[in-house]
């Protein structure tokens, strides 16, 4: 082609977590084009497809990020001024980065899928997160503290192949709503008269959020992209 293409190749459990966020994408396309072909007539199916691509959106994993942060900028810059970056920063990194983001028509989701390589609960012998790696446990409360303040009630699907999978991190986010942990970010953001709630979680098996997508209804997405297209332009 004349220049270099600078491409990393994904191995091992990189590759099947790339392949299984974005079968999510396939398995969706394919449902609503035979949805879409079963109202058309025989002679116009071959445009299915085309009206799909008309209200399906996706974003990957570094959109969302840039979608979330939109928002979450002008509260990072009120809640650490000049001279505290570093911290600025720290509380960026702690930010919920999903792995995808989906929009039917008016309803969107956050995506999570799970290919069982993370710990799910927090190992109460190493408090200090710097000494182990981030669990699902800890994302559940990062989506406690990043959907609250800006106010997006969409929810999040969390996929995985194995049911005990699905069950333990089910159990793990009743666990959460209940720890201590929680409850300080409840009174922190009560006495800031900030937002909290619990975001909507669904848990399901791969292809059953199909299920789920088909009747997710229309939450804050469209507001957050709003403020995300504002920054750009």
């Amino acid at each position: 082609m004349g220049y270099p293409i600078q491409y990393k190749r994904l191995f091992g459990v990189q590759r099947t977590h790339y392949y299984g966020v974005n079968d999510i994408l396939v398995r969706t396309l394919r449902r609503l084009t035979a949805e879409e072909m079963e109202k058309l007539p025989e002679n116009k199916q071959h445009l299915a497809r085309m009206r799909v691509l008309e209200y399906l959106n996706w974003w990957n994993q570094g959109e969302t990020a840039y979608i979330l942060l939109a928002p979450w900028r002008p509260i990072l810059k009120k809640t650490y001024g000049e001279g505290k970056e570093k911290e600025r920063q720290e509380r960026q990194n702690k930010l919920a980065y999903p792995d995808a983001c989906i929009q039917i028509r008016e309803r969107a989701s956050w995506l999570e899928f799970d290919n069982s390589t993370k710990t799910i609960e927090n190992d109460e012998k190493k408090k200090d997160p710097s000494k182990r790696g981030t669990t699902i446990e800890d994302k559940l409360v990062q989506y406690i503290e990043t959907l609250g303040p800006i106010q997006n009630k969409d929810p999040i699907i969390w996929v995985a192949a194995s049911p005990s999978r699905i069950e333990n991190i089910q159990k793990c986010w009743e666990k959460v709503k209940r720890s201590e942990r929680v409850k300080s970010i409840q009174e922190k953001a009560k006495r800031a008269k900030g937002n909290f709630f619990f975001p909507e979680m669904h848990f399901c098996l791969i292809g059953e959020e199909q299920n789920i997508l088909s009747n997710t209804p229309n939450n804050t997405l469209n507001d957050t992209l709003s403020n995300f297209e504002s920054k750009i332009t």
